[in-house]
């Protein structure tokens, strides 16, 4: 071959390898798209995948925990309502192998937890007297109409002069609290493993907005208190000689003091009256020590001069009448509409309005509010 042939033959062939380089760099691209395509695909079905196997779950869980409401009427059945908004102190009563009440305080974020001994003597409502813990929930449930849950809450409720935003009863009955807290307050999602485990007359927007509040509690802000060691018990001698334990009314009422508080209710500073409109002789008394435990200033209480069935509020609308009109279950008066425009709602007016009577002057008490408790009281089956 001559030697212009063979430059021409390599120059051919040469062009030959730089349109195959070309096409090969042309392909590659496409190729590593294609890839990472189907790899994104597979990681979407895969993160799609485990969202529908975790709603599964929820969904089963939520039936069980639906399931384990309780709807029982009860002696105490006023309806509830009150919804917990986040601000106010929350208290829950808890009830595994030992039964507990867990109180949060929103505003410093901080937890405390008290034990019962199962061996602690209460005075438990209705006239049932006096029974050790482990007792009062059985003693409950053994009622014609079952009302454990109820009884064992009020237990506690008239223990330390509170009424517990709750409770929660665990059907196995094994466990500690102190274990289940650490465990909920290192989950992703607090609250939904106890769904299908335990029952309780919180709703579900209550149960998890307390659950993920009590996962931001710092570790050192959550204090606890086994009333069996503790100094707020003593040794109580009972009419048949036996010697037990129980809680002394002393030191309970100084530990009280503050434990319990809603700031907002305390901010507003709002001056409170109470009538006792019953026949149950210290009803006003004993609301004051509950509203007090509350973070209000009751100023007074006195006897209405008249008996009423029902229990009513009087005062101008405020985070505090909102709040004892809900928690308590008073009835708030309004004012007979006169006129076609109060009919028309406005925006921006919230719902609540002053609770006033048309023959009854917000001016005939020195105090705020006016709480006149009727036969229906909250308290009732305090006496």
């Amino acid at each position: 071959m001559s030697r212009t042939a063979r430059r021409t033959s390599v120059k051919l062939n040469w062009k030959k390898y730089e349109r195959k380089a070309s096409i090969r760099l042309q392909s590659t691209p496409k190729k590593k798209k294609l890839k990472v395509a189907r790899s994104n695909n597979q990681i979407t079905l895969g993160i799609t995948a485990l969202f529908f196997l975790i709603a599964l779950i929820l969904v089963g869980k939520l039936f069980g925990f639906l399931g384990g409401l309780n709807t029982t009427i009860t002696k105490n059945n006023q309806p509830k309502l009150y919804s917990w908004d986040g601000q106010s102190q929350f208290n829950l009563v808890v009830k595994m192998k030992d039964s507990y009440l867990l109180s949060y305080q929103p505003e410093g974020k901080e937890l405390t937890v008290i034990k019962f001994p199962e061996d602690i003597h209460l005075n438990v409502p209705y006239d049932f007297g006096r029974w050790p813990m482990r007792s009062i929930y059985d003693l409950g449930q053994s009622e014609s109409i079952p009302m454990g849950p109820q009884l064992l809450r009020d237990s506690i409720n008239r223990s330390f002069d509170i009424l517990a935003d709750g409770y929660l009863i665990f059907n196995n009955g094994d466990g500690k609290l102190s274990d289940l807290l650490q465990k909920e307050r290192g989950s992703l999602l607090p609250g939904v493993d106890i769904l299908a485990s335990a029952k309780t007359d919180l709703n579900l927007i209550e149960f998890f907005k307390i659950w993920w509040a009590i996962k931001e509690v710092r570790e050192d802000k959550i204090s606890s208190i086994d009333l069996e060691k503790s100094d707020l018990t003593e040794w109580l001698l009972l009419p048949d000689g036996s010697r037990v334990i129980a809680l002394d009314e002393i030191k309970i009422d100084r530990f009280e003091e503050g434990h319990f508080e809603t700031g907002q209710i305390k901010k507003d500073g709002q001056t409170i009256g109470i009538f006792n409109a019953t026949e149950v002789p210290g009803l006003a008394e004993q609301a004051a020590k509950l509203l007090t435990n509350m973070g209000a200033r009751v100023i007074f209480t006195a006897n209405a001069p008249e008996k009423v069935d029902k229990s009513i509020i009087l005062a101008k609308h405020s985070y505090t009448t909102k709040y004892l009109t809900e928690k308590l279950n008073l009835s708030c008066p309004q004012k007979k509409l006169v006129s076609f425009w109060q009919n028309i709602p406005l925006p921006g007016l919230g719902k609540g309005g002053d609770c006033v009577l048309d023959n009854v002057s917000l001016d005939t008490t020195r105090a705020d509010i006016t709480i006149i408790l009727g036969e229906d009281t909250f308290l009732k089956y305090q006496k």
